[in-house]
Parts: structure tokens; sequence; C-alpha cells
């Protein structure tokens, strides 16, 4: 099973069918830059789950980028975690692009000790953009994003909590 490691400052844009979940090893890793999602409307992204080695070389935060120009307003990535022991952190940004409102993020497992960790900010292109939480598992997202992101999120499925118990969560 494959894995895929994003480095250097620049972006790298996925498109078409990726499909690395199924497996411990069939992760991401954005360790500086940007990655961009961006299927096409029949095509499908689906990773194991998502996570940033130490960036603090770099001088950068990650960036995961969801593009729908393509998907419309399908899911857009995918993240399985079927085969973790424990949640998984992403310390980085979401950006939501693209010439559709909703960007579809689909958590797969029911087991809320693997969740998925988002510590960013989500910014979206225009205020009109919302992140939709699909999917049966748990999403943590801990960034501020109040000032920007207009449109909000929406749950469509599993559990979504939004903050980390702190004053500043």
């Amino acid at each position: 099973q494959a894995s895929i490691l994003k480095t250097g400052a620049g972006e790298q844009i996925l498109t078409g069918a990726v499909n690395i979940a199924g497996s411990s090893s069939g992760f991401v890793d954005i360790y500086e830059g940007t990655l961009t999602f961006n299927p096409d409307s029949a095509d499908t992204q689906s990773i194991e789950y998502l996570t940033n080695t130490d960036d603090s070389d770099a001088g950068t935060t990650p960036i995961l980028k969801l593009d729908n120009t393509s998907a419309g307003t399908g899911e857009i990535l995918e993240i399985g975690l079927s085969n973790v022991s424990s949640a998984k952190t992403f310390n980085g940004n979401i950006a939501l692009s693209g010439a559709n409102s909703a960007h579809k993020i689909k958590i797969g497992t029911t087991d809320y000790t693997d969740e998925q960790i988002i510590t960013g900010t989500i910014t979206s292109g225009n205020n009109a953009m919302t992140l939709v939480k699909d999917g049966a598992g748990q999403l943590t997202l801990h960034g501020n994003s109040a000032s920007s992101m207009g449109a909000g999120i929406t749950v469509d499925d599993g559990t979504l909590i939004i903050g980390d118990g702190s004053d500043a969560g």
C-alpha cells in the first residue's frame, strides 16, 4: 500500500481516482506547501488518514486544499480510518476552492477513538463556500475559522466536534 508525502513549498494537485485507504500505511503526510484534492465527478479520492510531519524547519503551515471544480457537489475526499488504532491529527489549514459551494469530506469509521483531527483554520475563496461533513465517523476541528469562512459547516452524517474544550478552541 502506498502513502503520499508532500514536500516543497509549492502546490501539488491530485486529479482522477486516488485510493490509498484500507491499510494503516495509506496515509497522506503534508510536510509543507499545498496538496490539492480535485477529483472528477466520477472519481473517488480515498485515503486512510491525514497527518503532517513536524514542519518547524519549513517555517510554513501545510495546507490541504479541497477543490470541487470538477467534482461538482459530490464528495471530494474520503478518510477511511478503518485500519488505525488512535486519532490522527493534521496540524495544518484547509482551503476551500472551486466553482461549487459544497466541499464534502467523508469520514468512514464509526470507532470514535479513531477520529480525524484538524487543528488549523478553514478558509474559502468566497463567503458562499461550505464544508460538508459526511460519513458515520468523527471529525474534530480545532482551528479558529470564524473570520475566514463565511457560509459555515453542514453535517450530513456522523459526528462533528468543534473546538478543543479550552477557551481558545
